[in-house]
């Protein structure tokens, strides 16, 4: 037998690189800022297995996380 079951569990994120982004000019687009992450469940490395929209939501949290890093004392 094989079926599915929503789960919430914890799972641990690593920044490995942070890239800020640029302004642009006058003739250039802006850049957006850019983080890569590592995910894991335990011990087991997931990044790859997520959905891209949840691994999209934890790179914008990464981001939101890291401003407010350099933004504190």
């Amino acid at each position: 037998m094989t079926y599915s079951i929503d789960l919430d569990l914890s799972v641990t994120v690593e920044a490995t690189r942070a890239v800020r982004g640029a302004r642009g000019g006058r003739w250039e687009a802006p850049e957006p800022d850019e983080v890569a992450l590592r995910v894991y469940l335990g011990t087991l490395e997931i990044t790859e297995a997520l959905p891209a929209d949840t691994r999209a939501a934890l790179e914008d949290d990464a981001l939101v996380r890291l401003a407010e890093a350099v933004r504190e004392p």
